[in-house]
């Protein structure tokens, strides 16, 4: 993950742990007919304490609702703070990388407003 200082906002970058086999639907293979993701599409960041994994659980889901992957563990914890303080302003899919056939092939930026309320 990077963290670039704006203005008045801090831009957060980091590989989403899209895992093909479990999120983008392709089973690990044939990974460009896996979910349709766009570069500079908006994604939506959603608490899941019901997680039987990891009550602090952020998930990555697209407009349609489906789970791409999730917000590191050891991230959690600031970014459930920032949608607390509801200073989440824009997440959105910086990269895809599926040609790649790799297990982490999602970027995704989060612009978070740098002034607390």
């Amino acid at each position: 993950m990077s963290l670039k200082n704006g203005k008045d906002y801090l831009y957060l970058i980091w590989k989403c742990p899209t895992s093909r086999r479990h999120y983008l639907g392709c089973g690990g293979e044939n990974c460009e007919k896996s979910v349709p993701l766009h570069h500079d599409e908006e994604v939506f960041l959603k608490k899941e304490s019901e997680n039987i994994y990891d009550k602090t659980a952020i998930c990555v889901m697209d407009q349609e609702q489906r789970v791409l992957g999730y917000v590191p563990r050891y991230y959690t914890q600031a970014f459930g703070s920032f949608m607390d303080e509801k200073r989440l302003d824009k997440c959105y899919i910086s990269n895809v990388e599926k040609q790649t056939h790799c297990d982490v092939c999602v970027s995704v930026t989060v612009k978070i407003d740098g002034k607390q309320s």
